[in-house]
């Protein structure tokens, strides 16, 4: 068995299909929290400093803009009928 991104590098019109494919994240990962093992399976490990992906924000602005009311914290419910529509409560 093969990648598909050595599958698709064998072919001869590789180069017009190759933008097609996603990138490989695993081996250019500088912390090492998505590793793609030798049969192209992904495995997820936490960071060193714990956490799966980095934070969007630090808790100092996510604390600030909650106070303020500028973000709202609660679950989001998404419609299993329609998944464009859903509600945080």
């Amino acid at each position: 068995a093969q990648t598909v991104h050595a599958f698709v590098a064998s072919l001869p019109n590789a180069a017009e299909v190759q933008d097609l494919l996603a990138p490989v994240h695993g081996a250019a990962d500088a912390d090492g929290a998505d590793d793609l093992s030798a049969d192209g399976a992904r495995s997820k490990r936490k960071r060193k400093d714990g956490q799966h992906y980095p934070p969007h924000l630090n808790m100092s602005e996510l604390t600030a803009g909650l106070q303020s009311g500028e973000f709202h914290q609660g679950k989001l419910r998404v419609s299993r009928y329609n998944p464009s529509r859903g509600s945080v409560g």
